[in-house]
């Protein structure tokens, strides 16, 4: 939204419906006990509570702890808007034209110009750009963890690391690892794409984690210390323009022998939707591979697509989208048997089917200048800065005010392994510039 929001050079406010939840009202019965300090006030309440007879309290309104609370509200606030002329979106449900009288119905704090929401703070400048960034929660992270910068952490996860190989490793305190992990997560689905693949690889190991894993989770969180200032940057355009970037890794799960894909679409050259995830099937090729996250791709276009139809705005088709596959290229722009297509499931040619109807372009880009690498695998320091600084590029005035800082060399205190760890349960262990892209 932020993204639409620089293209459309428009202002955000931040509101507050106060006591939002009992707006609503039920609509079954819902009964609940007496709660203490309730004093009957009518004849009849006195009548009742003096008789001795269990009593319960009809519930009028969607309390808050109600588990259709917030589905009643999101009904109530629809009602309202569809009655004073702003029309849903087809695209997403969720979302609604901003608007002026929702005071005639609701009572709400205005909050001023958008600053922080859930978390996220949100600036922006005289020139209608907007920038996202989460660095007060990343601090508070590393005050709960006990993190503290250390040079060590330059990427969300050393390369050629063996997660998979943990059988030997120590069984550590499951609630303490889940923690980290979901705090993570948050970050990683709100302004981080940089450490997906990292967290989905660590997530996956959440039923049964070992210290090998806590390790890494807690280098995790030690690399989003590090780079806590990071932020996406969307910039005012005078049009929308969409590019989708995507990449694969072959059999990345050893156990299983499942790829991983990953993919990020750009709205006016700030990632506004990314996702890193182990796929499905067994792919036989890494141009399978490839082609089925070029199907994950194509199903996220249709969505973005069409909601930014519905804000009236224009977008040029085909949609641009980058790949490093030559394989899979092939298997979307030329259409016809091979023995190593000949296994890949129907619902995966949606990628065909987009490309044949001018939906998409499939260009090919090299494998070391496409950012979307960074969802697929660990990479080494100077790559992982690479992507890094084409997904949260900076000004020349924050270059410049980075060069200033530099000059100010600051005390930086080191954290050295073995971490500190939770119980331990188990058998001992032993110690262990982007390039233009050519289409074709």
């Amino acid at each position: 939204m932020l993204a639409i929001a620089s293209i459309l050079k428009l202002k955000l406010h931040g509101i507050d419906i106060l006591t939002a939840f009992l707006t609503g009202k039920m609509d079954c019965k819902v009964y609940m006990e007496i709660p203490k300090g309730w004093k009957p006030k009518t004849p009849e309440e006195i009548r009742l509570y003096n008789s001795g007879l269990p009593l319960a309290l009809l519930v009028n309104k969607s309390i808050y702890g109600l588990t259709q609370a917030s589905a009643i509200f999101s009904l109530t606030l629809l009602e309202h808007l569809n009655a004073i002329g702003f029309v849903q979106l087809y695209s997403d449900p969720c979302l609604d034209f901003v608007m002026k009288r929702i005071g005639d119905k609701f009572e709400f704090r205005d909050e001023g110009e958008l600053k922080k929401t859930l978390g996220i703070r949100v600036g922006s400048d005289n020139e209608g750009n907007y920038w996202i960034s989460q660095e007060d929660y990343l601090t508070r992270l590393a005050q709960k963890y006990d993190i503290t910068p250390t040079k060590r952490a330059k990427t969300p996860m050393i390369t050629g690391s063996k997660l998979d190989e943990y059988e030997e490793h120590e069984k550590v305190d499951q609630k303490a690892y889940r923690s980290i992990i979901g705090a993570a997560m948050y970050a990683a689905v709100a302004t981080r794409p940089d450490i997906c693949y990292t967290l989905s690889r660590l997530a996956s190991y959440s039923q049964d984690p070992r210290t090998i894993h806590y390790i890494a989770a807690v280098r995790l969180l030690q690399y989003l210390v590090n780079t806590k200032d990071k932020r996406i940057t969307f910039k005012a355009a005078s049009k929308p323009e969409l590019k989708a970037y995507v990449d694969a890794s072959w059999k990345t799960c050893k156990k299983t022998g499942k790829s991983y894909s990953g993919y990020f679409i750009s709205l006016s050259n700030a990632p506004v939707v990314w996702k890193s995830n182990k796929q499905k099937v067994v792919a036989m090729s890494s141009g399978e591979a490839e082609y089925i996250a070029l199907s994950d791709i194509c199903r996220e276009l249709v969505y973005v697509t069409q909601l930014l139809q519905e804000f009236k705005m224009k977008i040029p088709k085909p949609v641009p989208v980058y790949c490093d596959s030559q394989a899979a290229i092939s298997i979307a722009a030329k259409p016809g048997f091979t023995q190593k297509g000949k296994n890949i499931r129907i619902e995966y040619h949606n990628v065909r089917d987009n490309y044949q109807t001018k939906q998409i372009c499939i260009n090919k880009i090299p494998g070391e200048d496409n950012p979307a690498d960074i969802l697929t695998k660990a990479l080494p320091g100077p790559s992982n800065k690479k992507h890094c600084d084409f997904l949260f590029p900076i000004s020349y005035r924050e270059k410049l005010t980075i060069m200033l800082q530099g000059t100010r060399k600051r005390k930086i205190t080191t954290k050295a392994l073995p971490y500190k760890l939770p119980r331990l349960v188990g058998p001992t262990s032993a110690q262990t510039p982007y390039e233009s892209p050519t289409s074709i």
